[in-house]
């Protein structure tokens, strides 16, 4: 497998097939076929990343801040003393 420039697809085509040059240039013209990724495609992909983790993050302090309000919830009236030690 080899590769060629245009300028060399054209002259082998038209020395070994017979085909004019203008023809073949007009048909390697025509043979370009691009596969565009947009730069938004990407960011938006990137901004529902972020905005997933982000949903995700508000979550989860929200529970943290619960959980340490329960905390501390229970914790009131467990401070160490001589008498609870006793108790205990």
């Amino acid at each position: 497998k080899d590769f060629f420039q245009l300028k060399d697809i054209e002259k082998i085509a038209s020395k070994e097939k017979g085909v004019t040059l203008n023809t073949v240039k007009d048909i390697l013209d025509g043979l370009s076929n691009y596969f565009w990724n947009f730069p938004s495609t990407a960011y938006q992909q990137k901004k529902r990343l972020l905005d997933e983790s982000n949903v995700e993050k508000n979550k989860l302090n929200l529970l943290i801040k619960n959980l340490t309000d329960e905390y501390e919830i229970h914790i009131q009236g467990r401070e160490k003393s001589d008498e609870r030690e006793i108790k205990l």
